[in-house]
């Protein structure tokens, strides 16, 4: 019985590692003063919209195989919404919103550590 669990365990861990799975980053909630939610959209992309204090809505899409690399981001802004991805024009803007996009993955774990924490500790 033991071998079947732990074989099955490994399956499981296996199935997750290679399917992409970024549940762990799942996160609706305020960071600072912005409003972030990371889900996976409707297309199964990680997607990652942050609500600025300004305004703007930043939206950060990532492409197959949920890699966390960014294939583009939108940009709305006054109602107008410009979207970028990688090609002569949008490589440079990419390469800048996929550091925001990964200080944002840094930051939802870290509040995620530090709830769990909380949640653990004796009173």
């Amino acid at each position: 019985m033991t071998i079947r669990r732990t074989a099955l365990a490994g399956l499981v861990a296996l199935s997750l590692s290679t399917s992409g799975c970024s549940s762990i980053y799942e996160f609706d909630g305020k960071i600072a003063e912005e409003q972030v939610r990371f889900h996976r959209g409707l297309t199964n992309h990680n997607i990652l919209e942050v609500k600025r204090v300004e305004g703007e809505l930043v939206k950060y899409v990532d492409g197959e195989p949920h890699d966390l690399i960014l294939d583009y981001i939108s940009i709305t802004k006054n109602g107008k919404t410009a979207t970028y991805k990688r090609d002569g024009i949008g490589e440079v803007v990419l390469n800048e919103a996929q550091s925001q996009f990964d200080g944002y993955l840094a930051k939802i774990l870290e509040l995620k550590r530090a709830r769990g924490l909380a949640d653990i500790k004796k009173e």
